[in-house]
């Protein structure tokens, strides 16, 4: 009887099939090369054995794993999931798969870049806020194709895909002015993220073109909590009502929300009508209705996939920055 935990391998698959290892490789490999009833044994025998072909290993050899790296801090935030999800469904059917690297806050992005490169990925996507700002151009791997995803820069070293903060911030400073409002706050992202800066520069910038100067600015870090904690402040500063309130992402403006029905004194959108950014699940959820930003995430994973598709296929794509407009979607925390 054979061993119980002994790994079943292609010799033992050809000899219950009655074939040789030759034509055994070839059924998993290119299995339209082999006869339909030959090839039926060859599986059957396979599910009898449990075995399962090395297929990762065969690829290591030929240094064409199929494995696009993703690097990703920000498990919090729902849009850089989202993006990890659909953009894996797309890979998927073109025959890659994801191999995911984490909890790159407790260690440097040159550890996460060695160990991705360890595995001998065909592609890296860097899907996190902050983490791309860590990076130089020394640091990218030149060999693979390297795509920074809200990171607004032309390299030749990696593509960029992003949304265009800037110029959405002024269509929201805009909105907000349509609407008649001359008070107005926004609730950043932590220091370091380039999407943050840019939201509020585009927003800040075109609120003193329409000649309001005076725009009351509370730091938070992309989570509920701090989003939460900045509206506590403005509240607490008593600023003039109603109030336009823009925050750099919805996790924030979801906790802003919060802040506000704690206080029964105040209403959601006569008081402070608010916008948020990246249109997340939750921000569409009956409790919040958030009115927000939607980031164009199907041409950014378009964009992605092409990139890393047409990188071996078309040695001259080597870089780029492709910046695409957010939409707004209107609920009840504006009017």
């Amino acid at each position: 009887m054979r061993e119980r935990h002994k790994k079943s391998t292609s010799v033992d698959v050809a000899k219950l099939a009655g074939v040789s290892q030759t034509t055994v490789s070839r059924a998993f490999n290119n299995p339209d090369s082999v006869n339909p009833v030959t090839l039926q044994k060859i599986l059957d025998a396979s599910d009898q054995l449990n075995y399962i072909p090395n297929i990762f290993a065969k690829n290591l050899v030929s240094h064409q794993t199929n494995l696009i790296g993703v690097i990703i801090k920000d498990f919090e935030n729902p849009f850089y999931t989202s993006f990890v999800s659909r953009i894996s469904q797309k890979l998927n059917a073109a025959g890659k798969k994801i191999l995911l690297f984490s909890g790159a806050d407790q260690k440097s992005i040159l550890d996460v870049l060695r160990e991705a490169n360890s595995f001998q990925v065909n592609g890296l996507i860097i899907a996190s806020s902050t983490l791309s700002e860590q990076l130089t151009e020394q640091n990218i791997p030149t060999k693979i194709p390297v795509v920074m995803i809200n990171r607004q820069a032309s390299s030749k070293y990696y593509c960029s895909v992003a949304s265009d903060d800037i110029e959405s911030s002024r269509f929201v400073a805009d909105f907000f002015v349509s609407k008649g409002f001359h008070s107005f706050a926004f609730i950043s992202g932590p220091d370091n993220t380039q999407s943050s800066m840019r939201r509020q520069q585009g927003y800040i910038n075109r609120l003193a073109e329409w000649g309001y100067y005076n725009v009351h600015i509370r730091k938070g870090e992309y989570t509920y909590e701090s989003g939460y904690r900045a509206m506590k402040d403005l509240i607490a500063l008593k600023p003039d009502l109603p109030i336009a309130v823009l925050c750099a992402n919805d996790l924030m403006a979801l906790g802003a929300i919060d802040a506000i029905k704690q206080n029964s004194k105040y209403r959601i959108p006569e008081d402070f009508s608010l916008i948020g950014y990246d249109d997340i699940v939750e921000g569409a959820w009956k409790s919040y209705q958030l009115s927000s930003m939607r980031l164009p995430i199907s041409q950014m994973i378009d964009t992605t996939f092409e990139y890393l598709n047409s990188y071996y296929t078309a040695p001259g794509t080597r870089n780029g920055k492709y910046l695409f407009p957010c939409k707004l979607v209107e609920r009840k925390t504006t009017f």
